[in-house]
């Protein structure tokens, strides 16, 4: 499995794909969840050459939340393992 770097992104603000925004609703910090997005939540029907995603490509992601930042939550005030929100 190919592990690359962290990425931050504002859930909601189209800086992702659909499936990534979805997938990441209700993650706990230290949450790992293994994610398979259709083309429809994806890269649609044309891919993306940019990151040699190919056409009507279903993929097959693993997250790992290792921190989140919400207005309403202090990041210190939800330990590793807890999950914001009332979550768990």
């Amino acid at each position: 499995e190919d592990e690359g770097e962290p990425v931050t992104f504002r859930v909601g603000e189209d800086e992702v794909i659909a499936g990534w925004n979805q997938g990441v609703l209700g993650m706990c910090v230290g949450e790992i969840r293994k994610l398979i997005i259709p083309p429809s939540l994806g890269y649609g029907e044309v891919g993306s050459k940019d990151k040699n995603v190919p056409e009507r490509a279903t993929l097959k992601v693993k997250l790992e939340l290792l921190r989140f930042e919400a207005a309403a939550v202090a990041e210190e005030s939800v330990p590793a393992g807890k999950c914001p929100f009332g979550y768990g």
